[in-house]
């Protein structure tokens, strides 16, 4: 089940934000999560964008797939919060 927003703020805002919820996976031998991430931009010109991004924000890790041939290769994601500046040009 996945939710998504994406919204236009005034100020040059824009605001994201998605939910997602996945059922257990016994034959991948991966338990259900939710993850929630949520991504503040502002625009302060048309070449310029300054984004504010929280990832995996309801759980502190949680297991999407097991490789079953390398399981050290398996995908494990950890909440992260970060900033980001693009410049187009």
């Amino acid at each position: 089940l996945s939710i998504r927003s994406a919204m236009d703020l005034p100020w040059n805002l824009e605001l994201d934000l998605w939910a997602r919820y996945v059922d257990d996976l016994p034959a991948l031998d991966v338990d259900e999560y939710l993850t929630f991430d949520v991504r503040l931009g502002w625009k302060p010109s048309a070449n310029l964008e300054v984004s504010l991004v929280g990832q995996n924000l309801a759980e502190d890790q949680h297991l999407e797939f097991i490789n079953q041939f390398l399981p050290e290769r398996s995908t494990e994601v950890e909440r992260s919060v970060y900033t980001k500046l693009t410049w187009t040009f």
